[in-house]
Formats: C-alpha cells, sequence, structure tokens
C-alpha cells in the first residue's frame, strides 16, 4: 500500500497516531518536510520508502556521516562556481569576434 500526502497529514492530526509520531520524536510542525524527505518524489510514500525512510532518520549522524555529506556540499559549489565562470567567458565571448576567441578547455566536473 501507499500514503497520500493527505492520509500522512491526517496521521498527525489523529490522536493515536499523533501520539506514536511523538514517540518517534516527530512533531506535527516536521508532517510536510517529513513526507518530502520520505517521498520519492511521485507524491506517495509506499512501504518500503516508509521503513527504509525512518530508519535512516533515526540515531545519531555520526561525524563520518556529517564529514561525507559536506564533502559533497563542497564539490557541488566548486562545479556551482565553475559553470558560472564558464557561463560568464561565454557571455564575455559573445562581444569578442570569433577569430580572437579562446579555446575553451574541457570542465573540470562530470
Amino acid at each position: 500500500g501507499t500514503l497520500s500526502w493527505l492520509e500522512f497529514r491526517d496521521s498527525f492530526e489523529d490522536t493515536e497516531m499523533s501520539k506514536k509520531w511523538m514517540l518517534l520524536d516527530f512533531q506535527p510542525a516536521e508532517c510536510k518536510e517529513l513526507f518530502e524527505l520520505l517521498d520519492d518524489g511521485d507524491g506517495e510514500i509506499d512501504t518500503e520508502e516508509f521503513f527504509e525512510g525512518l530508519g535512516r532518520m533515526k540515531g545519531i549522524a555520526q561525524s563520518k556521516d556529517i564529514f561525507r555529506v559536506q564533502k559533497v556540499v563542497n564539490s557541488l559549489q566548486g562545479c556551482l562556481a565553475e559553470i558560472r565562470e564558464e557561463f560568464r567567458q561565454e557571455k564575455k565571448s559573445q562581444r569578442v569576434p570569433t577569430t580572437q576567441r579562446k579555446k575553451k578547455s574541457p570542465p573540470l566536473c562530470p
């Protein structure tokens, strides 16, 4: 089975279910964010997404987990900076006659 957003939201409004959510340390104010984290993008949460997602969210993040995420974020920031610079160069080169344009180097990000 699957849960739609409305069914998921209603579970936080139900007195008994709300108590169970609180035992899992999820507050009603986190309902929408939690749904979006569990959902794979199709607007519904299936059983596998639900249990796998909750299992990954609970527990204390270890330093290595935070470090891993930080490395990915740093890498993405670097890629964005490269894209921004390439865009600026391309925009700038559009103003220069074609005979004066420099040969582009391959991008550093995959």
